[in-house]
């Protein structure tokens, strides 16, 4: 776990109503930026083989509606029975949307081919990608190479969506402000 600390100095002894906020702010944004990469359980791969996003956690969905129908299958040729489809999220947003539920599978996997379909750009680099829509060409995930595949942690965005929204109602912020300072943790994104 990481820790952080901030110090400010002042003239005064008293602070002003704007230096708070300035304050709370900074803090927020050491918060959001400095958040954990998470278990391998909250990662995402990106997969190209394969046919819609799907998982076996049915606890990352924000709305699930169960089915009874359709299998997928593994790498190894094994079978697996879809048994919902709903969105990944939180209770105030959906981060992906479309994923099935797929009963025996012990990876969280994004379809490239379902991403693009969507309207999404996937771009990938030495090191990294990046998932960007395609209308306003803004940044919407951004994964890291690791053991020659490329995963996103959506833990993190989803917790950075909550710390991001708490930080502004905090400072008195409309979430309007969220464009303005939309994902500036990440160093490779073009302005």
């Amino acid at each position: 776990m990481k820790k952080a600390m901030m110090a400010t100095w002042s003239e005064s002894e008293e602070s002003s109503e704007e230096e708070n906020e300035k304050e709370v702010a900074n803090m927020c944004f050491m918060a959001i930026d400095e958040l954990d990469e998470g278990s391998k359980k909250d990662k995402w791969f990106l997969d190209s083989g394969c046919s819609r996003h799907m998982t076996g956690d049915e606890s990352k969905f924000a709305f699930l509606t169960k089915r009874n129908g359709g299998y997928v299958t593994f790498g190894d040729n094994a079978k697996g029975r879809i048994i919902g489809q709903g969105n990944i999220g939180n209770d105030t947003s959906s981060l992906i949307e479309s994923v099935l539920l797929v009963d025996g599978l012990k990876h969280n996997l994004l379809s490239i081919s379902q991403l693009c379909d969507k309207g999404f750009k996937v771009i990938f680099e030495a090191s990294h990608c990046i998932i960007k829509d395609i209308q306003n060409d803004k940044t919407i995930f951004m994964g890291h190479r690791c053991d020659n595949v490329y995963a996103i942690n959506i833990s993190k965005y989803d917790a950075m969506i909550d710390a991001f929204q708490a930080c502004m109602i905090k400072v008195g912020c409309g979430i309007g402000g969220w464009d303005m300072l939309t994902w500036t943790s990440f160093p490779t994104q073009q302005r």
